[in-house]
């Protein structure tokens, strides 16, 4: 617990442990919570409670003084189906509250099962910030379940086994991380308290971003692993259906060989280049090709080096960086023409394979060993090219799948829609195709920048109609997509 206390010594001394400005988030709190304990204990319709508290606490959609981040806020009309039912809230906040120094867990998730029952989406944020409103002694203002996961991930990297944060669900974590707290400072105020949980957590994001070493974690082993296939193979291709992120993973295996900080440095590196194939794509646009440039008073027509022959060039005049070409919607065109002679090159690197164009007088083209390539294609796209035996014997084929990802981003990934979808591919998917290669990926179901309702009407179901009408998805599965809630 001492190197805790250490982090939070730290904090404290800081000038981030600003808590008696008048506008701070912790003045914000102080104000609204004693009042917010008396109303939900006193039972009264909510029509009775002062204005600005209800408000604070069911209806303001950003900057609310529990957790200021926009953490899933009750919307609208779900708002009107509390007020609604006001009657059956009521005294299970009035329970809870009554209980100021006591953790009562079945109360929380009574609470939390009935407030689902009005709203779209489960609102589990939502739902802890009203219990931490209503009890700040014992839980914490963290809210979001990534975060209270990686909070206790975190801690308990510096907790002695008998100090760990041990809780199986949101409110365990969330009491115990106050309890952490309070346990490190006995006699300090609940008020001042309120920032620390947040400030920590951020202290060890910080430290763990520092003293990370990047083979440490999951996602790395894969791609390290992939870098690894790469630097054998020389090209792959990212497959999967729709959703998986394998456009992403292109960009950070990118990364990875160009010894990148992040993602972001791909858009200002000349090693790296990100093309889309369509069916339109030709050699010419793509390896070498005869284009018409202003010559005297009129046009002269001469052979160019396009993309792949551009970074060839480029990489073969720099052998100690590597240099990658990423191509999306790789099976868009037609690879075996866009290719031509370079199917040759891509196997045996080094080589010169011989152009149908003259380029400064050379016909010959080289492949040298430190370009990579990488494609993506979308396996559910039925209407693209078909890719030969030639070219897939030259590619290392990768399948990038669905995956649950409830574990890493708890309320922010729709889990109950996502495997009532997965479902329907499991049951309904017709014999010509193969569930692996149609089904859609885990994108469509995380709801930090959309809502999954949103998502639900507008990305899932249509597409899942479109399998329908084209034979992907058996009649059967109609009823059973109109059926699909958030």
């Amino acid at each position: 617990m001492q190197k805790v206390r250490t982090l939070l010594d730290e904090i404290i001394r800081s000038d981030e442990y600003d808590i008696y400005s008048e506008d701070s988030w912790q003045a914000r709190f102080e104000a609204h919570i004693g009042p917010f304990i008396l109303y939900a204990k006193s039972g009264v319709d909510w029509a009775q409670w002062e204005p600005e508290i209800f408000n604070e606490y069911f209806k303001r959609s950003h900057g609310q003084c529990i957790a200021s981040v926009a953490q899933k806020y009750f919307d609208s009309s779900e708002q009107k189906e509390i007020k609604d039912n006001w009657q059956d809230i009521a005294p299970i906040l009035k329970q809870i509250a009554s209980n100021q120094d006591e953790f009562t867990g079945s109360l929380y998730k009574q609470l939390d099962d009935l407030l689902r029952t009005f709203t779209k989406d489960h609102k589990r944020a939502a739902t802890l910030r009203l219990i931490a409103g209503i009890q700040p002694e014992v839980i914490s203002t963290i809210v979001a379940e990534k975060d209270l996961n990686k909070f206790k991930d975190l801690a308990n990297q510096y907790l002695s086994k008998e100090h760990q944060i041990t809780g199986n669900n949101r409110f365990e974590i969330s009491h115990q991380i106050l309890k952490l707290i309070h346990n490190i400072y006995p006699e300090t105020d609940k008020y001042e308290l309120v920032t620390l949980p947040w400030l920590l957590l951020q202290k060890m994001k910080a430290l763990e971003m520092e003293n990370m070493d990047v083979e440490d974690n999951l996602e790395s082993k894969i791609i390290n692993d992939l870098v690894r296939l790469l630097k054998s193979k020389k090209q792959i291709v990212l497959q999967g259906p729709p959703g998986t992120g394998k456009t992403r993973l292109a960009k950070a295996l990118a990364v990875s060989l160009l010894a990148l900080k992040d993602m972001d440095g791909l858009k200002d590196s000349p090693n790296c280049q990100i093309i889309q194939f369509h069916p339109s794509y030709t050699y010419e646009d793509f390896v070498r090709g005869i284009v018409a440039v202003p010559h005297d008073s009129g046009i002269q027509y001469q052979a160019q080096d396009k993309i792949l022959a551009k970074m060839a060039a480029m990489a073969a005049a720099n052998p100690s960086q590597n240099h990658v070409l990423i191509i999306d919607e790789i099976n868009r065109a037609n690879l075996s023409a866009v290719l031509g002679e370079l199917i040759y090159a891509l196997e045996y690197r080094g080589e010169a394979v011989e152009s149908m164009y003259e380029v400064d007088g050379s016909r010959t083209i080289t492949l040298p060993p430190n370009l990579y390539v990488i494609g993506a294609m979308n396996t559910a796209d039925r209407s693209v090219g078909h890719i030969d035996y030639a070219i897939r014997r030259r590619f290392a084929f990768v399948d990038v799948l669905p995956t649950d990802l409830s574990d890493e981003l708890g309320d922010e990934f729709a889990k109950a829609c996502y495997d009532s979808v997965q479902k329907i591919f499991d049951e309904e998917t017709s014999g010509d195709f193969d569930k692996r290669d149609v089904q859609l990926g885990h994108a469509y179901f995380i709801t930090d920048k959309m809502d999954i309702q949103t998502r639900l009407d507008y990305e899932i179901k249509p597409i899942l109609y479109e399998y329908l009408k084209d034979g992907v998805l058996k009649p059967s599965a109609k009823q059973k997509i109109d059926e699909l809630t958030a």
